[in-house]
């Protein structure tokens, strides 16, 4: 089983081209893989919009709606404010069963208590939901709401 040998590892990324490999690799730990690599990818990719460019959830859905969202990525991406700031996902192994997967960012955090994760809405959640759904002990986040963790068989 691929946990044994693995006892910690840390992956930044900075951008939507940084997610596919890394998820991926992430996820090939789990007999469940698919499902870990979408589940690893939203949380990721929440982790660069919401998180490190700051778009908030009505703001992004606004700017899907008008196709205007890779161009507000890439400006804010360039942006001195957004940068140089970075994302990562830290795996560590627990007892060789279980995975701890940990999802941070450099940005300000959300009001997580106010959320029901479990429940997206139009605007939003999808990651949060499906990762929920994966957890069997649910999401932890720390008090800000930049970090999201969760534990899964491996």
């Amino acid at each position: 089983m691929p946990t044994r040998s693995l006892c910690h590892a840390r992956f930044e990324f900075r951008s939507r081209d940084d997610i596919a490999p890394i998820a991926g690799c992430v996820a090939a730990m789990a007999p469940y893989s698919r499902l870990l690599e979408v589940v690893l990818a939203e949380l990721m990719l929440n982790a660069i919009e919401h998180g490190n460019l700051e778009i908030g959830g009505e703001l992004k859905a606004d700017l899907m709606r008008r196709g205007e969202l890779s161009d507000e990525i890439a400006r804010r991406s360039s942006d001195a404010r957004y940068a140089n700031r970075v994302a990562w996902l830290e795996v560590t192994a627990i007892r060789g069963d279980r995975l701890r997967l940990e999802v941070g960012d450099q940005g300000g955090g959300f009001a997580w208590r106010t959320v029901d994760v479990a429940a997206p809405t139009p605007s939003g959640g999808r990651g949060l939901a499906l990762a929920s759904a994966l957890a069997p002990r649910g999401l932890m986040f720390n008090a800000a709401g930049n970090v999201v963790a969760l534990e899964v068989l491996a």
